[in-house]
Formats: C-alpha cells, sequence, structure tokens
C-alpha cells in the first residue's frame, strides 16, 4: 500500500508532458532492470505511539540522503536517490536543488540533462540561488522544444 501511495506521488509530482520518459529515468535504473524498490529509511514506518503510519519530514528524507551519498556502498548509494527525490517532490528546496545535480552529473540518478533542468528551474522558482546558475548553464544543452516542455510542465503542477 505504501509503495503505491509513493509511486502514486511520483506520477503526481512528474506529470506533464514528458512523465514516463521522468519516471523510467528514476525509477528502472536498475542493472538488472529489475523494478527498484522503495528503500525502507526512505519510507513511512508503522509507529503505533504515533497513531499509525510515521512519514519522515522532509528533512529527514533529505539527510538520509545525504548520508547515503556518502556511503561508499554503491547498493547503499542508490538509495539516496529515493530519499532526495522524496523529498524534493515535497517541496524540500535543497532537495530539488541536489536531484538536479545529481540527474546532471549523472550520480545515483541516471545522466539526465532534461530532468537536471526540469528540478533545477523548480529549485530556482523557489528562490535556490545556486539552481538558477545551474538551470541557465544546462539550458545550453537542450533544444527550446525540451526547454518549454520542462518549464511548462513545472507550471502545470
Amino acid at each position: 500500500m505504501k509503495k503505491k501511495i509513493f509511486y502514486l506521488l511520483v506520477a503526481l509530482g512528474l506529470a506533464g508532458s514528458y512523465p514516463a520518459m521522468a519516471q523510467q529515468a528514476f525509477w528502472n535504473y536498475d542493472d538488472e532492470d529489475a523494478e527498484s524498490q522503495i528503500p525502507a529509511e526512505c519510507d513511512g514506518t508503522f509507529d503505533e505511539s504515533r497513531g499509525g503510519v510515521f512519514m519522515p519530514t522532509t528533512r529527514e528524507l533529505a539527510e538520509r540522503g545525504e548520508a547515503f551519498l556518502i556511503n561508499p556502498d554503491p547498493v547503499e548509494r542508490k538509495k539516496a536517490g529515493f530519499c532526495l527525490v522524496a523529498a524534493a517532490m515535497q517541496g524540500h528546496i535543497p532537495s530539488q536543488y541536489r536531484v538536479a545535480q545529481l540527474y546532471a552529473k549523472g550520480i545515483v540518478l541516471p545522466q539526465d540533462d532534461l530532468s537536471a533542468y526540469r528540478w533545477a528551474f523548480l529549485a530556482s522558482l523557489n528562490g535556490h540561488e545556486e539552481a538558477s546558475k545551474l538551470a541557465l548553464l544546462l539550458e545550453r544543452f537542450l533544444t527550446t522544444k525540451e526547454i518549454e516542455l520542462a518549464t511548462s510542465s513545472i507550471n502545470n503542477m
């Protein structure tokens, strides 16, 4: 059930002109072409004392993602993408910028200039200065049509 809710959030967050491409880029990065599983550290946990399912805050997700990024184990490092994308989709501005960086460099997430631009542009709209610089840099590698697709999908959200 939790997995379905998360996938629904991803689908809604990536809605726009190219949602299937964006989802495929994130969810199907597994080497064996197997569907990736949401790590328990990035998902909700049942806590009876809190009255049911407790979801981590965006700050907690971002902190967990950053912790996974510095882990030398490649399997553990992949978990960073889940946590950071989850935080970014919930409006955590530093995570939006970090996801843009990861897509731009191909670290943990597949290298994808269009997705990187989309996240950088979103973070810049939310006031992140460094994201504005990254978005301008990435624009050089995109066509006018790709830029229009990215910005219109953000405006539609």
